[in-house]
C-alpha cells in the first residue's frame, strides 16, 4: 500500500473555506469582540486626563564661529549622529537628577506616592523618564521636548526645569572640558618638544655611525634588480613547466612508439611535421585511388607505395628529431631556471643586508617625523583651546542650541480619542477571535473535511455523511428517504459503482480505525441503498466481539437461529442463519452476543469459502467488521474482499490513527466515507450547500397530489 508521506501533504489556502470556517465560529469571534469592546470602554471611563507641555530646541549654525577641542565644523552639527547625541543628552541621567533635586520631586506625593520603604534613585529616575518624551522632528534640526502630567501647571513646570537643567549641564560640561583640555594640551606640548629634540639627536648619531646617508638609494636599486630577477625566474619556471609534460610524453614514445609523437601538441604544431602529414595524406589518397585501378604488383602501384613509405620514414625521422629537441629544450630550460634562482638568492641576501641597515634608519626617521607632526598639531590645538575657553566663559556665545518654543501651560487634555480606543478594542477583540479560531483549527489533529482526508491519505472520498438529527433511525433510506442523510448513501452507492466501471465488486467491506465512527450505520445504509435497486443484498455482521446488526434489523427471526459463528464452524448452516429485514431484498446474518473466543474463528475458519457460498445466493454482500486499531480480526478477512471502505468520524478521529489503520489493513482502501459531519455553514459550503433543499423540494413535489416531479 502506497500512502503519501507527511511531507507530501499540501494545504492550499482557500479564501471561501477560510470565510466559512470563521462563519462557523461566529459566536466565539463575537464574544471576543464584545470582550475587547467592554475592556476598551472600561478603560475610557476610568482613565485620568493627561496634559502635555512642549518645548522645541533648534540646533543652529548661525551663531558665529565655533571652536572646541575636536575642531568640529558648524555643518557637522546637522548630521544625524550629532542630532541624536543631543537628543539623548536632554533626557540623560545627569539632567533628570538635577530636575528631581531642583523641584524636590522625591517629596512630592503626586509624583511619588508615599510608601514605607521609600524610593531609590533609580526608581525616581524611572518615574520621571516615563513622563518625558524627547525626539527629533523628521526632516528638521528641531528637537521636541514633551512632558505629560495630570496637572497642566506641573507639566509646564517640569518642562521648564528640564530645559534649564539641560542648558546648565551642557554649559558646565563645556566649561570643565575646555579648562581640562587646555591644561592637558599645555603639558603635552612641553613633553613633545623634548621628545622631538631627542629623536633628531638619535637620527643624527645613527647617520654618523653607519654612513647611512645613501642607504635608501642603494636599497631601491637592489629592490628593483630583485623584482626583475623574480619576474625572470617566474618566466623560466613557466617555460620549464610547459616543456616538462611534453618531454615526459616524448620520452615514453620516442623509443617504443615514435609514430605516436604526432599526438604531442608541440610536435604536431611544427611546420615540417604539418607539411609531411599533408604529403602523407595526399600520397595515401593517391595509393587508394591507384588501388581501385591496378593490382598490388603493378609498376604504378609499386612506385606509389614506395613513395608513401619514404614519406612515412621522413615523418618518423622528423618526429624523433623534434622529440629529441623538446628533451634538449627542457634540459636547457631547467638549467636556465636554476641559474636564475641562484642569482635571485644572491640578490635577496644583498637586499636583506641593506634592509637591516635601512630598517633602523627609517624607524628613527619616522619616529622623528611623527613626533614633530604631533607636536605641531598640539600647538595648533593649544591656540584653539585657549580661544574656545574664553568664548565659553563669555556666557555661552558658542552655544549652537537655542530654544525656539517656550513651554506653555496646556489648556486641553491630550488623551487618545475615546472613539479610537473603542475602535481599537473592537479590532483587537476580532483579531483575537480570528486567531483563536485559526489556532484551534491548526492544532486540531482530526480529519475535518474531505479535502483533509484525500490530501493526507491519498485515497478518494466516496461520500460525506452528515450528522443525523433523526432519532432512532438506523435505516434512513427506509424510514426517511427524502433526507440529506439518505441521499448521502445513494451518493456512496453511485461513487462505488463509478469507482469500478468494468467489474462491479460483489462484496464490500466496511471498517474504521477506532470504535464509534459509525461503520455499522454506514454499512447497513449502504446495503439498504443497494437493496432499493432490486438487488438481493446480504449484510454480514463480522464484528464477532460486539455484534449488533442482527438485533437491530432482523425481522421475525428466531433468537435460536444460527449466527455467523455457527456458519464459520459449519458452512452448511448458512441458509438457516440468513434472516430477512423490514426492507425488501435486504437480509442480515450475525450473532446476538459477542465473544473474544468467537473472533478466533475468523482466523481459523475458511471465511473465503463462506463468502463464496453467500455470493451464490445473493447478488451483493456487505460486510461490517471490527475496528482496525482495536483488534486484528479485520486484517485477516480484508484480503478476501474486492473492495474495502474506511469510515472516518469527521472532527474526532486523529489522523495518525487513520493512517495507522490503513497500514494495518495491508492494502489500499477503495475509498473512505467521511461520517458525522457537523451541520453548519462550513459543512454546507463543502459538501451539500444545496442538496438538502433540493432533496426536500423534490420529495414534496413527488408526494403532492396532482403534481408531477420536475426534471432536475
Amino acid at each position: 500500500m502506497n500512502l503519501p508521506s507527511k511531507n507530501d501533504v499540501q494545504f492550499a489556502l482557500d479564501p471561501w473555506k477560510l470565510f466559512h470556517l470563521l462563519a462557523s465560529h461566529l459566536r466565539l469571534i463575537l464574544l471576543c469582540v464584545a470582550v475587547g469592546f467592554i475592556a476598551a470602554f472600561a478603560y475610557v471611563l476610568h482613565r485620568s486626563p493627561v496634559y502635555v507641555s512642549r518645548a522645541v530646541l533648534e540646533v543652529t549654525d548661525d551663531s558665529g564661529p565655533h571652536f572646541d577641542f575636536n575642531r568640529r565644523e558648524a555643518s557637522d552639527l546637522q548630521s544625524a549622529a550629532i542630532l541624536k547625541t543631543i537628543e539623548q543628552t536632554v533626557a540623560s541621567q545627569a539632567v533628570l537628577k538635577s530636575v528631581i533635586a531642583d523641584l524636590k520631586l522625591a517629596d512630592d506625593p503626586y509624583f511619588a506616592p508615599p510608601r514605607p520603604e521609600g524610593y531609590t534613585e533609580g526608581e525616581l529616575l524611572t518615574l520621571l523618564h516615563q513622563r518625558i518624551y524627547v525626539g527629533l522632528i523628521r526632516g528638521t534640526r528641531l528637537i521636541q521636548i514633551a512632558v505629560r502630567d495630570e496637572d497642566p501647571l506641573k507639566a509646564q513646570r517640569l518642562t521648564q526645569a528640564l530645559v534649564a537643567s539641560f542648558f546648565a549641564q551642557r554649559h558646565s560640561l563645556r566649561r570643565d572640558g575646555a579648562n581640562s583640555a587646555h591644561a592637558f594640551l599645555l603639558a603635552e606640548a612641553q613633553r613633545l618638544e623634548q621628545e622631538v629634540r631627542a629623536a633628531e639627536e638619535r637620527l643624527q648619531a645613527y647617520q654618523e655611525q653607519h654612513q647611512a646617508v645613501s642607504v635608501n638609494d642603494r636599497h631601491n636599486i637592489v629592490l628593483q634588480r630583485l623584482s626583475d630577477l623574480s619576474q625572470q625566474v617566474t618566466l623560466a619556471r613557466a617555460q620549464r613547466l610547459s616543456l616538462e609534460t611534453a618531454q615526459d610524453h616524448v620520452r615514453n614514445l620516442i623509443d617504443s612508439r615514435p609514430d605516436e609523437l604526432v599526438n604531442v601538441r608541440e610536435i604536431a604544431a611544427l611546420p615540417d611535421v604539418i607539411e609531411l602529414r599533408r604529403q602523407l595524406n595526399t600520397q595515401s589518397a593517391e595509393v587508394a585511388r591507384l588501388g581501385l585501378r591496378y593490382r598490388e604488383k603493378h609498376p604504378s602501384m609499386i612506385q606509389a607505395q614506395r613513395h608513401l613509405g619514404q614519406i612515412e620514414d621522413s615523418l618518423r625521422t622528423t618526429l624523433i628529431n623534434a622529440g629529441l629537441a623538446i628533451v634538449q629544450s627542457h634540459r636547457a630550460a631547467r638549467e636556465n631556471e636554476l641559474a636564475m634562482e641562484r642569482e635571485l638568492a644572491r640578490q635577496q641576501a644583498q637586499a636583506m643586508e641593506l634592509s637591516r641597515l635601512a630598517i633602523a634608519y627609517r624607524a628613527l626617521e619616522r619616529e622623528a617625523q611623527s613626533i614633530d607632526a604631533l607636536y605641531q598639531q598640539v600647538l595648533a590645538r593649544l591656540k584653539t583651546s585657549g580661544l574656545s575657553q574664553s568664548l565659553v566663559s563669555a556666557s555661552g556665545l558658542d552655544n549652537p542650541i537655542q530654544v525656539v518654543e517656550q513651554p506653555m501651560v496646556p489648556v486641553h487634555a491630550s488623551n487618545t480619542s475615546g472613539k479610537l480606543i473603542l475602535l481599537a478594542g473592537l479590532f483587537a477583540g476580532g483579531a483575537l477571535g480570528v486567531a483563536l479560531v485559526l489556532l484551534r483549527r491548526a492544532f486540531d489533529p482530526s480529519i475535518q473535511s474531505i479535502d483533509d482526508a484525500e490530501s493526507y491519505l491519498g485515497i478518494p472520498s466516496l461520500a460525506a455523511v452528515p450528522r443525523s438529527s433523526l432519532r432512532g433511525a438506523d435505516l434512513v433510506l427506509h424510514s426517511h428517504p427524502a433526507t440529506i442523510e439518505a441521499e448521502s448513501f445513494r451518493s456512496l452507492r453511485t461513487s462505488l459503482s463509478l469507482l469500478f466501471p468494468d467489474v462491479q465488486p460483489r462484496a464490500v467491506l466496511f471498517t474504521s480505525a477506532v470504535p464509534g465512527e459509525g461503520k455499522s450505520y454506514c454499512s447497513a445504509n449502504y446495503a439498504a441503498a443497494i437493496a432499493q435497486q432490486g438487488v438481493r443484498t446480504l449484510l454480514i455482521d463480522a464484528d464477532l466481539r460486539r455484534p449488533g446488526l442482527r438485533a437491530r434489523f432482523a425481522q421475525n427471526g428466531s433468537p435460536k437461529a444460527p449466527g455467523l459463528t455457527d456458519c464459520l464452524r459449519d458452512p452448511a448452516r448458512l441458509p438457516e442463519a440468513i434472516q430477512a429485514t423490514r426492507m425488501k431484498n435486504l437480509f442480515v446474518i450475525g450473532d446476538l452476543q459477542g465473544s473474544a473466543r468467537h473472533a478466533e474463528l475468523l482466523a481459523a475458519a475458511d471465511f473465503k469459502s463462506l463468502l463464496a457460498s453467500a455470493l451464490t445466493v445473493f447478488d451483493r454482500v456487505v460486510i461490517d467488521t471490527a475496528p482496525l486499531t482495536a483488534v486484528g480480526d479485520t486484517a485477516t478477512i480484508a484480503h478476501h474482499v474486492p473492495a474495502v471502505c474506511l469510515v472516518v468520524h469527521a472532527g474526532r478521529t486523529p489522523r495518525r490513527l487513520v493512517r495507522r489503520a490503513c497500514v494495518l489493513l495491508g492494502r489500499t482502501p477503495a475509498g473512505l466515507v467521511l461520517n458525522q459531519i457537523k451541520p453548519g455553514r462550513s459543512a454546507r459550503y463543502d459538501y451539500y450547500s444545496h442538496a438538502d433543499d433540493y432533496v426536500r423540494e423534490t420529495s414534496a413535489a413527488s408526494l403532492a397530489p396532482g403534481v408531477a416531479p420536475q426534471p432536475g
